[in-house]
C-alpha cells in the first residue's frame, strides 16, 4: 500500500520511527538525513515557502528508479514505522514485518526537497 501526504512540518524535518519512539538524531547542518538505530530525520521543503509531498510504501512499490539519497536499518520493535513531524504529529503510517526495517529514502532535490518517497523494506 502506497500513500501519500503534503505537508509543511515545523522546522522542516520529519522523523521516521517506530511508534513507540526512538532515539532522535543530533542536528547536522546542512545534512538531508540525520539517522540513529531507532530514528531517521530528513529535512524537507522550507516550512515558510509551502508543504513538502511524503510518500510511503514498501520500497518496490514507491521506488523511482533512482539511486536512494539514504537507506539504513532501523528498530521497528512495534513492527510498525510513521513519518511524524518533530511535534509528534502523525503524517503516515505502515506495518512491517519485521522488528528491524531497512529504509531507503528518495528525494528530488538534494537540499530542501520538496518530495520525500519513504521505501520499506
Amino acid at each position: 500500500m502506497v500513500t501519500t501526504v503534503k505537508a509543511a512540518p515545523l522546522h522542516s524535518i520529519v522523523m521516521i520511527n517506530d511508534p513507540l519512539g526512538g532515539v532522535v538524531p543530533g542536528f547536522v547542518r546542512d545534512a538531508l538525513v540525520m539517522a540513529t538505530d531507532s530514528c531517521i530525520a530528513v529535512a524537507c521543503w522550507p516550512e515558510i515557502d509551502g508543504p513538502t509531498e511524503f510518500t510511503l510504501g514498501t520500497a518496490k512499490d514507491v521506488d523511482p528508479g533512482y539511486p536512494p539519497a539514504y537507506e539504513g536499518k532501523i528498530e521497528t520493535p512495534s513492527r510498525r514505522i510513521t513519518l511524524e513531524t518533530t511535534e509528534g504529529d502523525t503524517l503516515l503510517q505502515i506495518a512491517t514485518a519485521q522488528q528491524h526495517s531497512i529504509v531507503r529514502v528518495w528525494t528530488n532535490s538534494p537540499r530542501d526537497p520538496d518530495k520525500v518517497i519513504i521505501g520499506i523494506i
